[in-house]
């Protein structure tokens, strides 16, 4: 961990810990300040999928799909503070123990935010036009599917 300082329109001192590598080299930082954590996104200075990745935060949020919260930005230097979600996957939760009735109720919830996801956004795409340009067909899922298994 590594105390810094972190500037947006703010200046705060801060705990930063490197928790993960994204794409076109993107790292993620857990900063802690006042008891409080946050998700620190820096971007390489030609990093193209930082505006875009901002434009999707705020497309899907202000359609109350459930993203982290953009706190801050700082498009000049590519930065970006998010809401901190913790490290839970809904993968590693389900494989914990827990009540029917509380599995029932994460999958209808999951359900839920799918069915929005393919009716209400797909219905307001046109509000987005580098998610409405965007094709998530079968050529590119296997091109990410191989990136990802060239990246391991």
């Amino acid at each position: 961990m590594r105390r810094t300082y972190i500037t947006f329109s703010f200046r705060i001192l801060a705990d930063a810990m490197l928790i993960g590598l994204g794409g076109s080299d993107r790292r993620y930082f857990r900063v802690q300040h006042d008891g409080k954590t946050a998700v620190l996104m820096e971007c390489l200075p030609d990093d193209q999928d930082y505006e875009r990745h901002i434009l999707y935060t705020l497309f899907f949020s202000g359609h109350t799909m459930p993203v982290p919260k953009l706190f801050a930005m700082d498009s000049s230097r590519k930065l970006a503070l998010f809401e901190d979600l913790g490290d839970t996957s809904l993968y590693a939760f389900m494989r914990l123990p827990h009540a029917d009735e509380t599995i029932e109720e994460l999958y209808r919830h999951v359900l839920s935010i799918l069915i929005k996801l393919h009716t209400h956004i797909t219905d307001h795409v046109y509000e987005c036009p580098r998610l409405q340009e965007r094709i998530f067909d079968y050529d590119y899922f296997r091109w990410r599917h191989n990136t990802l298994w060239n990246d391991l």
